[in-house]
């Protein structure tokens, strides 16, 4: 058990010595009109009642106990 600690200490060790000499890759930068927009949420009283129903134009509703929240159109 001893044995399994340190030797997964040292990996970790091994992986932060990596981390810190590696180049950082930073996602590219969002246009200033797609920046921070508000994260829409849903509320539903029972989650594991939540469904996601798929139709064949790739549209789709989120539902929460049989009733339609969100209706997700796709353009085109």
């Amino acid at each position: 058990m001893t044995n399994l600690i340190a030797s997964l200490l040292i990996g970790l060790a091994g992986l932060a010595g990596a981390a810190t000499h590696s180049p950082r890759i930073e996602p590219p930068a969002l246009p200033p009109h797609e920046m921070r927009r508000p994260v829409p949420r849903i509320l539903c009283e029972r989650p594991r009642t939540l469904a996601l129903r798929r139709f064949e134009d790739r549209s789709a509703q989120v539902m929460c106990r049989g009733r339609v929240l969100v209706r997700i159109a796709v353009p085109g």
